[in-house]
């Protein structure tokens, strides 16, 4: 099962929204994020959030299309884009699109890619994507296909051990990467596939354009 979130960052480019919201089984909008299912005249299954920044009319909208919608108190312990993650884990989702999970607010992006490890213990696997980057937690050998130009790795652990990178512009032998380490900042995949394997350790993938 495949789960949509859609937050009150950067708005997707329709591209994006269209292709991952045929993709989903379950779509969430989460406060501000409506905003983009009012605009394409779109249903979400789950609407949730304080409410604190949406329009009396939007939240209206939805209430007359019976969505499902659970309104919190703006003071709470958790961020809107957590409690939907929160969601999620209860329902036992095995994968997970965040769409308007970047934007100006720095302390929510970096609390958005904090939410990718909790996902990741959860055994879910979270990827946050805008119009330039895919952003996901990597805990075990994966093969990456060629999608977006740049590839980056950044260690979770104080390191992550026997590094090897294959099918890369620079590739790697058993290398142990540090979590200050930036040594596997923009490498390229050149093959069909780049194969990344290492023994210990969990690795931040940031796939990025220019």
């Amino acid at each position: 099962m495949q789960a949509l979130i859609v937050s009150a960052g950067d708005e997707p480019s329709n591209e994006l929204f269209f292709s991952e919201y045929k993709r989903a089984d379950f779509k969430i909008a989460v406060d501000g994020g409506s905003r983009v299912f009012y605009k394409h005249n779109l249903l979400p299954d789950l609407m949730l959030g304080d409410m604190d920044s949406l329009d009396d009319e939007i939240v209206s909208f939805f209430v007359s299309k019976g969505v499902e919608i659970k309104k919190y108190r703006p003071e709470k312990d958790l961020t809107d884009t957590a409690i939907a993650v929160e969601y999620i884990i209860k329902e036992k989702f095995d994968k997970a699109i965040l769409l308007g999970c970047t934007g100006s607010r720095f302390d929510h992006q970096f609390a958005n890619v904090v939410l990718l490890k909790k996902m990741v213990n959860n055994n879910i696997e979270g990827i946050i994507k805008d119009s330039t980057n895919d952003i996901f937690l990597i805990n075990k050998s994966k093969l990456l296909y060629k999608d977006r130009k740049y590839v980056s790795f950044f260690a979770l652990n104080e390191i992550v051990t026997g590094l090897t990178l294959e099918g890369f512009k620079y590739p790697l032998s058993s290398h142990e990467l540090s979590r200050y380490d930036v040594l596997c900042t923009s490498n390229e995949i050149i093959e069909a596939w780049g194969k990344v394997h290492f023994l210990e350790g969990e690795l931040m993938c940031i796939c990025s354009d220019d």
